[in-house]
């Protein structure tokens, strides 16, 4: 899904809906399916996930980069100082991709 087109037209609902499911692998492939979404309650979707699980907040911070704004780059940032190593390296790619397409973010 995540190398399928997802223009903002498309209803995400449904997928959104999945990130709160209690079995991690399901919310681990909503949060991939997000990937390529151009909808602005994909973004919004993942930053209002509050999750402290290790295998995906990377996950996340990935999406986060390839589709997320400058609005993002709070949360990314706050996850420079996380102890865990995935999490910290797919913040510094993510806020690093953002302001590649968003040149004047501080």
């Amino acid at each position: 899904m995540a190398s399928l087109s997802k223009p903002a037209s498309l209803d995400i609902g449904p997928i959104t809906a999945l990130l709160r499911h209690h079995r991690s692998i399901i919310v681990d492939n909503a949060i991939c399916a997000l990937d390529g979404a151009e909808h602005p309650e994909a973004e919004d979707a993942l930053l209002t996930m509050t999750t402290d699980d290790k295998d995906l907040r990377p996950t996340i911070n990935s999406v986060l980069g390839r589709i997320g704004t400058p609005k993002s780059l709070p949360m990314l940032e706050a996850c420079h100082g996380s102890r865990t190593v995935d999490t910290r390296i797919s913040a510094e790619f993510a806020v690093k991709a953002i302001r590649s397409r968003f040149p004047g973010t501080a």
